[in-house]
């Protein structure tokens, strides 16, 4: 039977087009002492503050729009669902009680329409256009970016080869079945963690995505500079990308590795990725749709499947619940690459 896979939307993104997108656009920066935060959502005058930059007590407003309230209850850790549900009334509430008992100083960044971020004065930033220099250094300026985005305190993107590349693709031409090689990178900004890099697949046919884990490519901000942790995370990037060949001829290895059944080993992987009961409920109903032959599936079927399933249209907006199962996939080429240098061994 013909598998019936769900489709992403397709990205006209480069990293050259991603770095203009993430561009300044005004952004600016304010030194601002908490007490002298004022908020007045039902008024609409929104977030006011002052700027004490050598000794400057400039008073700024900025609208209140749900990109500035995202920001605060990020810094706040106030749960978003809780803030929505509530709406303007008790966000006024829960952010005046906040601000009440809030000290110190902190650094707004802002633009004339939003507050962008908040973070701690001595916390050094690494502008994401850095890491995107990271990106086009190894993958290429003019590289696909299969999806990108941005919130107040994570980002994260993935690239892979560019069209017609003579590197990082594979797969089986003679059918074109083709898998792009590239990256994915990310920083959690809220916890001022370092940017972190991984090997990042995406199969054209089906437009799956995977990350293949690596524990070995970890960045640290320990001690180092800025500079000094982008200079750890391109050569942490290389790395990653002078496996990509090898690991996508493990990937397609994995047609030849026959599983006794198909449901159970789907079934044993949603127990180790931690996949929801329901998640895992609808992976095994969609199998016989997903599979040419369900009674003779291989480990490629069964990968494919759980990637695929990231494509579910619930979930393109909800870009951590889709890394489970493009890791849940990517796992298993993983450990078939690590057990098999030449693609000959058996998975076990």
């Amino acid at each position: 039977m013909p598998v019936d896979y769900m489709l992403r939307p397709d990205s006209e993104l480069t990293v050259r087009k991603l770095r203009t997108a993430l561009g300044d656009k005004g952004l600016k920066t304010a030194l601002v002492d908490l007490n002298d935060v004022n908020l007045d959502i039902a008024g609409e005058v929104a977030l006011g503050f002052k700027k004490k930059e050598a000794g400057d007590q400039e008073v700024i407003e900025i609208p209140y729009t749900e990109a500035t309230m995202l920001t605060l209850a990020s810094y706040f850790e106030v749960p978003v669902p809780f803030l929505k549900r509530e709406g303007a009334t008790m966000q006024q509430v829960v952010f005046d009680t906040i601000l009440a008992r809030s000290k110190g100083e902190v650094l707004f960044e802002f633009t004339d329409d939003r507050l962008v971020e908040i973070r701690a004065p001595h916390l050094e930033k690494i502008d994401p256009r850095r890491v995107l220099d990271v990106a086009a250094r190894v993958v290429g300026d003019d590289a696909h970016v299969i999806s990108g985005w941005r919130e107040s305190g994570e980002y994260r993107f993935d690239v892979v080869v560019r069209d017609g590349a003579d590197f990082g693709i594979g797969g089986d031409p003679k059918v074109n079945d083709i898998t792009k090689g590239g990256l994915r990178f990310g920083q959690n900004t809220k916890q001022r963690l370092a940017p972190w890099v991984q090997p990042f697949y995406y199969r054209l046919v089906c437009t799956n995505g995977m990350e293949v884990p690596n524990e070995g490519l970890k960045v640290s901000f320990k001690g180092n500079t800025v500079a000094q942790v982008l200079q750890e995370l391109e050569l942490a990037a290389r790395r990653a990308f002078e496996e990509v060949e090898h690991q996508i001829e493990a990937f397609y290895d994995l047609r030849n590795k026959k599983v006794k059944d198909a449901e159970q080993m789907v079934l044993r992987l949603a127990r180790e990725q931690r996949i929801s009961p329901r998640a895992t409920t609808d992976l095994v109903e969609r199998l016989p749709a997903l599979m040419e032959d369900p009674s003779d599936a291989s480990f490629f079927d069964v990968v494919n499947a759980i990637t695929n399933y990231a494509n579910l249209p619930d979930l393109l907006d909800r870009p951590d619940r889709q890394r489970i199962y493009e890791l849940a996939g990517g796992s298993i080429v993983a450990e078939h690459a690590e057990r098999c240098p030449r693609c000959m061994g058996q998975l076990v």
